[in-house]
């Protein structure tokens, strides 16, 4: 407290005699001061900080009089003018009045446009309040350039400054409707600029990424990308082809803007299903009336697409069979991207496929999401399957490319190629929605990796590997054809070389006790019933930590966590005479359990796969590729069925029924034995819960099998029960839980590796009807 109160007396001493030296230094020094400690100050000594506030004004009104300039810096003043709340200040609104129209003028350079933003912003602050200042500076660093090299020290002071400034969600939230209001009156590079600074700097803020309430923006969001369609039209209805070509190019890039956001945040197929509705089917309404135009595109723009199709032409492989196409948004490590490679792997070693056809994929190189892993392209390329980059010739121009150009580019390419087939694991972006509205080739699949509610005009055929092993599956409604994916086993277990073994020896001192957790999206155990029963079951079991790894909202979640404990609490009843020290014990509790929430972050799944005990499966949401690679690395994995007994057994007997012939076959194979060599020792041992079924030698017995796994669960409380029965288990009960997981994978895998080749094969050729 001391060396608070020496730094606003320094702070003081600087304000007495002051030049521009001596206030940028009393302005370094305040913002070296805590804002829980401004407001402290403010509280405790109004008039004093009422006063420092005045001699800041002051001494920032001699220095613009004198003709010097406020750097960002100087924003540091919100906290202490938001605590201490001095009246509106009518000096500053000469500078207001005599700077506002230079703002954005014509005349003005982007680093004068820069220069007038942070005056007007301070004196806002001034003449208005902390909080109008700060809403005019959020809303009008959005229209800047964000290539011109002088945006990072403005969105540098965003990410460091604005959460220890306390500058909210609810203030940015609120600045930015006003901003998206105004947004059709901006020229197309200021339009653009707005999208850009929420993607590419106040996402990243912290408390602001992935928060939930940013879609509270969507309505707007969506009101702007129906007034670009709307326009779009208009412009083809009065026959400008050119002025129609220039909004559906903001359209399209709004589109993906809208879908990325909101890919984030979604994580319901109804959210989804609305999206679908309102974003995905009002733009392709809009961009199949370009199909008839498909031939004339290339007169409207510029030469290099053409002289780029060639050149590619030039580079592309000598083989003459047929390509199958596969439109990818970018080429990184996620869950998307192992599934695919593996997919491409088993069609590529298989002759059947590989005699008669080759793959290639198409990259939209959306550089807004984040660039290619080069050693991933190098990995495609090395399994035979050809990367056309063609896209990226626009990435040149950073966060202002033309998603129109992309799609025209990659059309031409498509075209040039002579494609026939086109797969496209996309589900919203305005580039892929556009090349399937104007039909870009004969025949088009949407090969889904979990949204299952895409539905456009232009899909000819629906396919995914998320199908347990058959060939066809019904999703909300929609029927898919079903390609199983035996996935290489690089992505699962792949061996840890000196340093990860250290780190993973390092992370298990960290955490010593009982690890549960998961690895995926933060918002798929962002859920109350899951939380339940993970909180009733920490509750009991106290030496347990659960390691959540993820991108997503962490606050969201320890929100969460506190509201489903109290809920718990509040359940349990109460002595009305005890309720205070229950309360706090309670408390006590809650902050012990919330220290025992740990959140990794992204983290290295071929490590933590071995770092977690026990995988409690999400739910409603469940994780995907994510469980099924920790389980391959011998992890013991709890899941909730989405399915009741019933329909279980009787998709299961389907099931067996219809590959009775593939499962015979692996019966007969000599990995039944060697999977199962743990697993049959312990087969007869009982715990709890845990009734191992035997070592099947038929069919018959291999339906049972499956039937009977002791990992899954039906229901809240035999998930809970099952989840005490695992952490109380023996060493030999967990191996015989381990070698169960790894035997049952193992039957799946022989069936997808068979199947998944053939019925990708028939899929193409247009056989799966």
């Amino acid at each position: 407290m001391d060396e608070i109160k020496a730094q606003f007396a320094e702070i003081f001493s600087l304000l007495q005699n002051p030049n521009k030296h001596k206030l940028d230094k009393a302005i370094l020094a305040l913002a070296n001061i805590p804002a829980s400690a401004i407001k402290h100050f403010c509280t405790q000594e109004n008039e004093r900080a009422k006063n420092l506030c005045a001699q800041f004004a002051s001494c920032i009104e001699n220095v613009l009089l004198n003709g010097e300039i406020c750097e960002v810096e100087y924003l540091n003043l919100f906290a202490l003018l938001c605590e201490a709340n001095p009246k509106p200040n009518p000096a500053f609104e000469v500078f207001l009045q005599n700077l506002s129209p230079l703002l954005f003028d014509p005349q003005s350079s982007e680093v004068e446009n820069i220069l007038f933003l942070q005056i007007l912003s301070l004196c806002k602050m001034f003449a208005s309040s902390a909080r109008e200042g700060m809403e005019f500076f959020i809303a009008h660093v959005s229209l800047i350039d964000i290539n011109v090299p002088q945006r990072d020290y403005l969105s540098d002071f965003i990410l460091q400054r604005f959460p220890k400034l306390g500058v909210d969600f609810a203030l940015f939230l609120q600045s930015m409707q006003g901003a998206l209001k105004n947004c059709l009156n901006l020229s197309k590079m200021r339009r653009r600029s707005l999208f850009n600074w929420q993607l590419h700097c106040f996402w990243n803020v912290e408390g602001y990424f992935n928060n939930l309430d940013w879609l509270t923006l969507y309505p707007a969001w969506r009101e702007v990308f129906y007034a670009l369609l709307e326009r779009t039209k208009q412009a083809l209805d009065s026959k400008n082809i050119a002025n129609a070509l220039e909004w559906l190019d903001e359209a399209l890039y709004v589109q993906f803007f809208i879908y990325h956001i909101c890919g984030n945040s979604f994580h319901t197929q109804a959210q989804w299903r609305d999206f679908n509705k309102e974003i995905d089917k009002e733009g392709a309404k809009i961009y199949a009336l370009f199909a008839p135009l498909k031939s004339q595109l290339l007169e409207y723009t510029p030469e290099i697409i053409a002289q780029n199709a060639q050149n590619s032409a030039k580079n592309q492989s000598d083989s003459h069979l047929p390509i199958i196409a596969i439109l990818k948004d970018r080429i990184v490590e996620n869950s998307p991207y192992k599934v695919e490679y593996s997919l491409f792997k088993n069609l590529l070693e298989n002759e059947a496929f590989s005699k008669h056809y080759r793959l290639k994929i198409y990259n939209m190189g959306l550089l807004e999401k984040s660039t290619d892993a080069p050693e991933l392209v190098q990995s495609l390329e090395s399994l035979g399957v050809e990367v056309c980059n063609i896209a990226q010739i626009e990435n040149a121009k950073g966060f202002y490319n033309s998603h129109f150009l992309k799609a025209l580019l990659l059309l031409a390419q498509l075209e040039n190629d002579g494609v026939k087939v086109l797969l496209s694991p996309n589900n919203g972006y305005g580039i892929s929605d556009f090349l399937l509205s104007i039909r870009a080739c004969e025949r088009q699949i949407y090969y889904s990796h979990g949204n299952f509610v895409y539905d456009i005009a232009g899909i000819d055929a629906r396919a995914t590997h998320i199908c347990n092993a058959q060939k066809s599956v019904v999703h909300e409604g929609f029927r898919f054809v079903g390609i199983p994916v035996k996935m290489d086993s690089q992505f699962y277990n792949p061996p840890l070389d000196e340093a990860s073994l250290r780190a993973l020896e390092v992370l298990k001192a960290h955490f010593p006790t009982k690890r549960l957790g998961t690895i995926g999206r933060l918002v798929k155990i962002t859920s109350k019933p899951y939380l339940r029963v993970v909180l009733r079951l920490m509750r009991e079991s106290k030496e347990c930590v659960y390691l959540a790894c993820g991108g997503g909202n962490e606050k969201a979640v320890r929100a969460m966590i506190d509201e489903v404990f109290w809920e718990l609490a509040q359940a349990q009843g109460e002595n009305p005479q005890a309720k205070a020290l229950r309360d706090e014990n309670l408390a006590q509790e809650l902050k012990s359990l919330q220290a025992h929430f740990s959140f990794e972050g992204f983290v290295d799944s071929a490590i933590y796969g071995h770092l977690i005990d026990v995988w409690l499966d999400s739910f409603p949401l469940e994780q995907g590729e994510s469980r099924i690679e920790y389980v391959a690395k011998g992890g013991i994995a709890l899941t909730l069925s989405a399915e009741n007994k019933g329909i279980r057994a009787k998709r299961i007997e389907s099931w067996v029924d219809s590959h009775r012939a593939t499962l015979e076959e692996f019966l007969d194979s000599t990995s039944l034995d060697s999977t199962f060599s743990n697993f049959s020792a312990q087969s007869t041992q009982d715990a709890d819960f845990i009734a191992l079924p035997q070592k099947p030698t038929n069919t018959q017995e291999l339906q049972k099998f499956l039937y009977a796994s002791p990992l899954v669960a039906f229901s809240e409380e035999e998930y809970l029960t099952k989840a005490r029965a695992i952490l109380d288990a023996s060493l030999q009960v967990l191996e015989s839980l381990r070698a169960y997981s790894l035997q049952e994978r193992a039957i799946w895998d022989f069936v997808r590796e068979k199947l998944g080749v053939q019925v990708f094969l028939e899929l193409i050729a247009h056989k799966d009807s």
